[in-house]
């Protein structure tokens, strides 16, 4: 019950980010366009919260195998990339809301002006590590499901 709890959560998200995509496309067009520019940042932030999500179905999937080593390491690193991905994803939402503030000192304008430049590349490689941890998690488990499947039958 738990798993499918799990797996449902992340499939939703799934189905979100694929029924999201076409707006990359048309955002790379017009990207003057509000609209899609709020669309591509839905993107983004429901592509963080299926990361996010995805982690703990991992971590119920290598539970239910029968390599110990791969449960504790799923264990770590999932518990890694959950905290990665909230504090990279809070971060986004602190710097979106501090960009609504009309008016702010010089200093303060300064910084939100290189943050608001470097912004971008820095979420983007500070989504990038959970991203490439979970998909070598994603690899072993597939990995080991694979020689159960077929050394079990020799």
């Amino acid at each position: 019950r738990i798993w499918l709890i799990a797996l449902d959560r992340a499939t939703i998200l799934g189905v979100v980010n694929v029924g999201l995509a076409p707006f990359l496309y048309w955002w790379n067009k017009l990207p003057s366009e509000p609209f899609y520019q709020a669309m591509v940042q839905l993107m983004m932030f429901t592509g963080a919260m299926f990361l996010f999500s995805l982690n703990p179905v991992l971590r119920r999937l290598t539970a239910m195998l029968p390599d110990e080593a791969l449960r504790a390491e799923t264990r770590f690193f999932t518990t890694i990339n959950r905290y990665l991905v909230l504090v990279t994803t809070l971060l986004a939402v602190a710097h979106f809301m501090l960009g609504q503030v009309q008016t702010w000192p010089e200093g303060a304008a300064r910084l939100l002006r290189l943050v608001e430049q470097r912004g971008l590349w820095l979420a983007l490689f500070s989504l990038l590590l959970p991203l490439a941890m979970t998909m070598a998690l994603i690899w072993k488990i597939k990995e080991v499901i694979l020689s159960s499947v077929f050394e079990a039958s020799r």
